[in-house]
């Protein structure tokens, strides 16, 4: 069986204390694919193999096989260093969480000043990387925002359709990276 993701926004932007408006540092919608140097993304790994991407009604889609394959994109912030940020996507799976594993069917990964946080996606759940904190129960089939916020570089909330996850502080560090991709879950 074949599954299929989307993300469709890649966001990320300044917030500041007294402006009422964000600015904007990076845009992906999901209307080229990652591997396009126009996109702006790095391929961490490309998507090959057992997996394919394309893009379907302005939607990046990823879909795999049986056999396992990882894919993964992103973008370095090291440049622009922001003193905080938010970053928000749009993601939808045909694949619900296996009981057994919470390996990913898509993940995205914020490196942001001290903080590190890996979070993956399925159809009705997202999940932290330590297990520990999570929302089930989302809608399948929809598309569903998800929301990494920093106003520090230290403290962050992780959130999926407004509901917050995940509050944590990670005070080591000072490399700014986004990355997106996902992977089989090989049984």
């Amino acid at each position: 069986m074949k599954r299929l993701s989307m993300i469709t926004v890649w966001l990320a932007s300044v917030l500041t204390a007294s402006a009422s408006a964000d600015t904007v540092l990076y845009s992906y919608d999901g209307d080229i694919l990652p591997s396009n140097p126009a996109s702006g993304l790095i391929v961490g790994d490309a998507c090959d193999g057992d997996c394919s991407a394309l893009i379907d009604s302005g939607h990046f889609v990823m879909e795999w096989g049986s056999q396992g394959n990882d894919a993964e994109f992103g973008r370095i912030f090291s440049d622009e260093r922001p003193p905080t940020l938010w970053v928000e996507w749009r993601f939808r799976s045909n694949q619900p969480k296996p009981s057994f594993s919470f390996a990913c069917d898509a993940r995205v990964e914020t490196t942001f000043g001290g903080i590190s946080e890996l979070t993956y996606m399925f159809q009705d759940w997202v999940v932290d990387f330590s297990g520990s904190d999570f929302v089930s129960g989302l809608a399948p089939g929809v598309f569903h925002t998800y929301r990494f916020e920093s106003l520090d570089g230290a403290n962050y909330t992780m959130a999926a359709d407004g509901l917050v996850f995940n509050v944590d502080f990670d005070p080591d560090g000072n490399f700014y990276k986004l990355a997106f991709g996902g992977g089989v879950i090989v049984q």
